[in-house]
C-alpha cells in the first residue's frame, strides 16, 4: 500500500481502535472481501457500531471539504469514497454551509469534485423528480409487466401465492442500508420473489449467484427463476424465512469461468 493512502487509513484523526481503522478501510475500498462481508454483517446488528460508522463518514466528509487531503489522498476520497451519492450529497451540502459563512469576507470555498452522476444515479434522480403524472404512468406500466411475467413463470411452479419485493444494492451505510426495505410476507404466502436490480457495468458477467445471509450469519444459496439485462430474480421459501434482517450477497460468473462477489448487499428485513 503506498505510504501516502496507508496515511490516509490511519492518520485522518487520531485512531486508537482496530475498529475504526477498519471502518476507514472499508469506506476508502482498501479492505478485502472478508472484512467487508464482516463489517457489513455487524452494521446489520449492532446499532452502536452504526453510529460510530456515522461519524467516521463525517469525519472524512470534513476534513475533505476544508481541503485537508491532497493529491493521492485526495483521489482515493473521491474516487471511492465520494462514489455514494449520499456522501457526495452530504459533502456538497457542507461544502455550501462553508461557502455561505465565507461570503461576508468574501471568499469562495470551491465545491468538490465530483464525477459526472452515473446511470443509476439518473435514474434515482428522474424518481424523485416532481413530474407526478410521468412517474404515475411508469410505474403503471412497470407493475402491469410485472403482474404479467409473474403470472407466467408461476403458474408452472411448485409455489402459488409470493411476497413481491424489488431491491437495490446498497453500500450497508447506516443512511442507505441499515433503513432495510420490509418484504411483504404474510402467512398465505409459501415463498417471496425478490428482484434484484442489478448495479452498472455487469454485463460483464455470463451468469449470476446468489446467497442469503441471515443476521446470525448463516448462508445459503437461493434460487435465480430469471435474469434479464437490468435485474435477476431470486424466490426464497417462505419456511426459510423468520423474523428479522437478511442481506443477499451477488456473484458474478466470467466467461474464463472465475466467479467475484459484486461489491455492496441486497437487504431486507421480515417483521
Amino acid at each position: 500500500m503506498p505510504l501516502v493512502i496507508a496515511a490516509l487509513v490511519v492518520g485522518v484523526t487520531n485512531i486508537k481502535n482496530s475498529e475504526k481503522n477498519e471502518i476507514k478501510r472499508y469506506l476508502l475500498g482498501l479492505s478485502g472481501e472478508a472484512e467487508d462481508e464482516r463489517l457489513e454483517l455487524r452494521l446489520l446488528m449492532d446499532a452502536a457500531f452504526g453510529g460510530e460508522f456515522d461519524a467516521i463518514v463525517d469525519e472524512i466528509t470534513d476534513q475533505h471539504v476544508s481541503g485537508e487531503f491532497q493529491g493521492e489522498e485526495r483521489e482515493q476520497v473521491e474516487g471511492y469514497f465520494l462514489k455514494s451519492p449520499e456522501r457526495r450529497a452530504k459533502a456538497q451540502f457542507a461544502a455550501a454551509l462553508i461557502d455561505h459563512a465565507s461570503a461576508r469576507e468574501k471568499k469562495t470555498v470551491r465545491l468538490p469534485a465530483v464525477a459526472s452522476p452515473t446511470l443509476r444515479e439518473r435514474w434515482r434522480a428522474f424518481w424523485s423528480a416532481q413530474n407526478v403524472a410521468l412517474r404515475f404512468a411508469a410505474t403503471a406500466a412497470i407493475v402491469v409487466i410485472a403482474v404479467s411475467l409473474a403470472y407466467l413463470n408461476f403458474r408452472d411452479k411448485p409455489y402459488k401465492s409470493f411476497a413481491l419485493l424489488e431491491l437495490t444494492i446498497s453500500n450497508s451505510e447506516r443512511a442507505e442500508g441499515t433503513q432495510l426495505k420490509p418484504l411483504p410476507l404474510t402467512p398465505q404466502n409459501d415463498a417471496a420473489k425478490i428482484f434484484l436490480d442489478l448495479p452498472d457495468q455487469s454485463n460483464q458477467y455470463t451468469s449470476y449467484q446468489v446467497e442469503l445471509v441471515d443476521r446470525n450469519g448463516a448462508r445459503r444459496n437461493v434460487e435465480i427463476t430469471e435474469r434479464n439485462q437490468r435485474a435477476v430474480t431470486v424466490i426464497i421459501p417462505a419456511s426459510a424465512l423468520t423474523r428479522g434482517s437478511y442481506a443477499l450477497h451477488l456473484f458474478g460468473n466470467k466467461s474464463d469461468g472465475k466467479q467475484e462477489r459484486i461489491p455492496g448487499s441486497y437487504l431486507f428485513v421480515v417483521q
